[in-house]
Order: structure tokens, then sequence, then C-alpha cells
């Protein structure tokens, strides 16, 4: 629930859109409330008492109700859609920078695959979660509540009956949950190994088939998407037995309906245009009923993806300027490496290195594959904080000085060239 909670604090800026958007919710849920009870008037005012003069304005009212409904929903859906995309930009829009903000050390240690599956498939439940979920909670919460007040007044006795299968619902949606939660979990896992997979092995390409490795990385292809295709499975499967649930309850609900309201009538305790109307407050009462099931299977699978966004979002950031961090301008190209010692991870790949380079001389360092080479100058620019030891530019700790500052003070040629998706210039 802190999730939910921390993803609302995005919307704080669109709050005076998402109050209307809730006003003309609420006036749909009104304007729907409306109908069933013009259609009481038709039948027991028109076809029963034979007043036939009020047919025509009842109609006309109908056909209001009807347009103004299609209206606000037009305006609601509009809305809701406006902000939510304008959350997701704001979310999308920190979550990238805090990639870029993270230094190799972190790309290091996590999957390109599943950053691709954050930015994408993550947001993406999260946006359905926004245009609808919360939406969704609150007009059925409200449409509840005001069904139920217009059917305690058709009937009294008739809406007490219908208590009997609220057990029922709060069973099937508790259930629901319950199931569902470490199944979206799984999924969202299985998701993240086959978007990884994917672009490694698109990526190494090259290696794959100069070592004639194609039937390999397919089979080991079909045993990842499988793994992805069952959690899918399991979870269509515990949604496919709830839905029935639903339309169970809502059976019970209308048998209810006809046994005792067809007696009331006959009692004379209730008129025919009232069961009517109570047959068709039932129906609207059954949306909300039949799509709580929906909404827990939206809610578990944003559930699933905000706990890995914000898992992200809160990662620490390891490379970081000082507060009184040093901007370094006009570099001489004094560098010196004092007792300097660097591991990536538990390997130990430089032990106690000392080295001055002075400005104005050329210095080759030469070495085996994995000696340390790169990691000299990674450790200069500040790619990677040193394990022990210190790295000066010009006579400054280079944790002292601003590292973008630093970084344009040296031009680096990469062993493998990448092409940006931009122009020449850019590039």
């Amino acid at each position: 629930m802190h999730d939910f909670k921390r993803l609302l604090g995005y919307s704080k800026r669109f709050w005076k859109l998402n109050v209307l958007g809730l006003i003309l919710a609420f006036g749909v849920i009104l304007a729907g409330l409306y109908v069933p009870y013009i259609t009481k008037s038709i039948v027991d005012d028109v076809l029963i008492g034979r007043q036939f003069e009020q047919l025509a304005p009842l109609v006309v009212a109908l056909l209001a109700a009807t347009l103004i409904n299609a209206l606000m929903r037009y305006g609601k859906s509009y809305i809701f859609e406006y902000t939510s995309q304008g959350v997701l930009y704001d979310f999308r829009s920190q979550l990238y920078s805090k990639l870029q903000a993270q230094s190799f050390q972190f790309y290091d240690q996590t999957r390109t695959g599943l950053l691709m599956n954050r930015m994408v498939g993550d947001l993406q439940a999260v946006r359905q979660l926004l245009n609808t979920g919360y939406v969704q909670v609150i007009e059925g919460v409200f449409s509840i509540i005001t069904t139920v007040t217009v059917m305690v007044m058709l009937s009294g006795k008739l809406t007490l009956a219908l208590v009997v299968i609220v057990p029922f619902i709060y069973l099937s949606t508790r259930t629901m949950s319950r199931r569902l939660q470490p199944v979206y979990r799984g999924i969202r896992q299985a998701f993240e190994d086959l978007s990884s997979y994917v672009q490694e092995n698109i990526t190494g390409i090259r290696v794959v088939k100069a070592f004639g490795r194609e039937d390999y990385e397919i089979e080991l292809f079909k045993d990842i998407t499988a793994a992805y295709t069952n959690q899918n499975i399991e979870a269509a499967d515990i949604r496919s037995v709830f839905i029935p649930v639903a339309r169970l309850i809502n059976g019970m609900a209308m048998v209810i309906i006809l046994l005792l309201g067809g007696y009331l009538v006959i009692q004379g305790d209730l008129t025919i245009g009232a069961l009517v109307a109570f047959n068709g407050y039932m129906a609207l009462l059954a949306g909300p009923i039949t799509n709580a099931n929906n909404l827990v299977n939206q809610w578990e699978n944003a559930k699933a993806s905000l706990e890995k966004i914000f898992q992200l979002l809160d990662e620490d950031i390891v490379i970081t300027n000082k507060a009184e961090a040093i901007k370094l301008d006009n570099c001489r190209g004094e560098v010196e490496f004092k007792n300097v010692s660097f591991k990536y991870g538990n390997e130990d790949v430089l032990k106690n290195i000392n080295l001055h380079l002075r400005p104005g001389t050329t210095t080759a360092i030469m070495g085996d594959t994995g000696s340390g080479k790169s990691t000299l100058i990674s450790l200069m620019a500040r790619f990677y904080d040193v394990t022990e030891g210190e790295v000066f530019v010009d006579g400054i700790n280079v944790k002292d000085l601003e590292y973008n500052s630093l970084r344009q003070q040296i031009a680096i040629v990469f062993q493998e060239t990448f092409l940006f998706s931009d122009t020449i210039a850019a590039n």
C-alpha cells in the first residue's frame, strides 16, 4: 500500500483536473441512476396507469439522461487519460534521470533487459492503474453507495435480502488477490529474463554465429519463453476461475430479486415498475461487483511493477559530487596513482599501484588482457571509485573534483565504437 500512496504523490500537480474528472465520474453514475427510475414511471404510470400523456416527457427525459451520461463519460475519460500520461511522463523522466546518474558499477551488475522492462513494460502497467484502477475503485464505491440507497428507497426488504451475497463477494476478491500476487511477481521476473536474453543475444549475434551456437541459443530461448508462458497461463487459470464465480454471484442476486420481488408484487408491497427498476439497479450494481475481480487483477499486476520501479528509483548512486566539488578547467595533465587497489566485486584487479604521469609526456601501458589497463583509465575518469588509495589529477583528488568537468578534460577512445541514433555532429 505504501507504493500506491507514493505513486499518488506524482499526481499532486494534476489535482484540480483529477477533482473535475471525479465530479464528471460521479455525474455519470447519477445520470445512470436516473434511467431505471424513468423506466419505473413508464411502466407504472404509462403502461399500467394509462397516463399516455406522460410518455413523451419521460422519453425526452430518458434521452437527455443518456446524452448527459455520454458527454460526461467522454470528459471523464479524456481527463484521466491526460493526467495519467502526465504522471507517467514525470515518472519516466525521473526514472531515466536516475539511470543516467548511475555509475559503471551499477550497469556492470544490472542486465539491460531488466532496465528496458522497467522503462516500458512496468510503466505501462502503472499507466493502466493510473488511468482506470484508482478511478474505478472510487467510482465503484460511490456507485454501490448511491445504488444501494436508491434500492432501499424502492424496497428495503428486497435490498436486505441481497445482503447474503456480500460474504461471497468479499471471499472471492480476497482469495483472488492472495493467489495472484506471487504469480504476477513471477511473470515480471520471467519477462525480465526473456527481455535480457533477447537483448544480449541480438547484441552478441556475431559471436553466436562465429561459434555455430544458433541451435543451442534457440533451445535456450525456448526454455526461457516457456517459463514466461507458463507463468501467464497460471495467471489466466486463476482469473478464469473467478470470472464465472462473479457471474454466479450475480445470478444468485437475480434469483433473489425474481422470487422475493415477485412475491412482494403479488402481496401489493411492490409495484411492477418498481420491480423492473430494482432489476435495472441490480444490473448497475453488478458492474462494480463483477469489475472487482478485474480490479484485483489490475492492482496486483501494477503492484508487482511498482515494487520493481521504486526499487530502481531508491537505488543508491555510488559516484556523486561533493557539495563543494572543484570544477576542473585548463587541465595540465598531471596524473598520480597512490597505493591504488581496486576490485570488480570480489575479484582483485589492481593491487597497490603507484604511478606518476607528468604533464606533456606520453605514456604507454602494456599488459595481458584483463590485467587492468582500461581500469586505470576508468579510475582516472572516476567511472569507478578506488577500493583503496587515491587518484590525483593536477594534484587534486578526483573525489574532490566535479566529475563531469574532469571527464571533459579527458579524450577517451574506446575499444569498440558505438553510434547513437542521432546526427553525425551529435555522435
